[in-house]
């Protein structure tokens, strides 16, 4: 490797000894996923999608794909939050009130009361993070959540994941946190076309 681009030779040096172990390097337990074999799985897929090839998947997985679709990679131990915007309502009222009998008040004037909204990211869940080449798909056991590429508008990398901003006169932001987000942004630039 040279200038962080694998050449042909190594491309096939590493698949050769890949599938020698049978070794599924897109969907590799936690404490492996940001290890060196992490790193050099990863390099191998974006080179072949460099090289205008779809890296096949033939590992089951619990969620259904669609008519072409494959997996390219899958993180574990992913939380995923949701923009969520909770309205609340506050006023003033003026005039006077006035007793008329016991539990009997008659009030004057008006109230005028003001709709407040807050946001804020709302966690749903800690599971799994597939990467399709259509789809970013989370799923856990208490929520799960699909993303075609074609309704994405933008995507903000952070160190430890990636937040997303989707198309929709309802879409809210959704935030993937637990893993290092380098090698799904080249990823994207790849399949999203």
């Amino acid at each position: 490797m040279q200038g962080g681009v694998i050449s042909d030779s190594d491309q096939q040096r590493i698949d050769d000894y890949v599938n020698y172990l049978h070794l599924p390097v897109n969907n590799l337990p936690v404490k492996y996923q940001n290890s060196q074999l992490s790193k050099l799985a990863q390099l191998s897929i974006l080179k072949q999608l460099q090289n205008g090839a779809m890296p096949v998947n033939a590992m089951p997985v619990p969620i259904m794909l669609g008519k072409g679709e494959t997996i390219l990679w899958t993180y574990d131990g992913v939380i995923m939050y949701q923009e969520k915007t909770v309205k609340e309502y506050g006023g003033r009222r003026s005039g006077w009130s006035f007793r008329v009998m016991k539990g009997v008040t008659y009030h004057t004037g008006g109230t005028r009361i003001k709709p407040i909204e807050h946001t804020y990211m709302d966690e749903k869940g800690t599971g799994t993070l597939y990467i399709t080449n259509k789809h970013l798909i989370f799923q856990s056991p208490t929520a799960a959540q699909k993303v075609p590429y074609t309704k994405m508008i933008g995507v903000t990398p952070y160190s430890d994941g990636i937040e997303v901003h989707r198309d929709g006169a309802n879409a809210k932001r959704l935030t993937f946190q637990g893993f290092d987000s380098w090698f799904l942004m080249n990823l994207l630039s790849y399949v999203v076309q």
